[in-house]
């Protein structure tokens, strides 16, 4: 993703005019003085777009645990002045301790700590890193950071398991979700994307998915497999 009007000083940004559904929607909500946790920073596009839409009242917490991209994101952290982030190098899942998270040596932004999907990607040149792992409730409360307002998932696969490791955080201060779906990335025996609508909706959230335009209910027939989907 590319916010082409926010974000200058990019290492190796190519700049791209036309946005994206996903940038669209982005652009339209209004996040001035709000705490963001961006979860899944890659290379730190989307992280230096909050922390321009927040303004000087706002904070950003970002993940990243790839070694190299977390480097990069430190580096357009400096580029952009971008002092309202910090970045913290862990993985975020449902439970504390390590994951293996799998990288294609091409695609850095499509690693990945789920294992369906790193068992779909073997024989593509992959390396694998022994990242921290935590769950965001843990997180949270070990290390007091401050309320979530809007949480931004893009993990490749571990949309649920990031959820189920915030319930406690939704109870408490019910945070506006904005979740990347990667279910055309896994095998069709463990895709996750109506197993995370139903707990988002058990958890009272209001579901829309951004690029079909369309609310989500228990009764929906058929979850996209793919996309993101705001929850209000």
């Amino acid at each position: 993703m590319f916010f082409f009007i926010w974000v200058l000083n990019i290492v190796g940004f190519i700049p791209f005019v036309r946005l994206t559904a996903e940038e669209k929607f982005l652009l339209s909500l209004d996040f001035e003085g709000q705490t963001i946790y961006d979860v899944g920073a890659w290379e730190g596009v989307i992280t230096l777009f909050f922390s321009r839409a927040v303004g000087t009242d706002g904070r950003i917490v970002a993940f990243e645990p790839h070694p190299e991209t977390y480097q990069r994101v430190l580096e357009n952290l400096r580029l952009n002045a971008a002092d309202n982030v910090e970045l913290r190098q862990m993985a975020v899942g449902a439970t504390g301790g390590t994951a293996i998270l799998i990288s294609d040596h091409a695609v850095s932004g499509e690693a990945t700590a789920r294992t369906a999907k790193r068992q779909r990607r073997r024989g593509r040149g992959e390396r694998r890193f022994e990242v921290e792992m935590d769950s965001l409730d843990n997180h949270i409360r070990t290390h007091r950071l401050p309320k979530p307002d809007f949480v931004k998932i893009d993990v490749e696969g571990l949309e649920l398991e990031v959820v189920r490791g915030m319930e406690q955080t939704i109870q408490q201060h019910r945070p506006r979700l904005f979740v990347e779906i990667h279910d055309f990335m896994l095998p069709s025996d463990t895709r996750i994307a109506r197993q995370l609508v139903d707990l988002l909706l058990t958890a009272g959230y209001s579901v829309y998915h951004v690029e079909a335009g369309a609310m989500l209910s228990a009764s929906s027939l058929q979850i996209p497999e793919r996309g993101h989907l705001y929850c209000s």
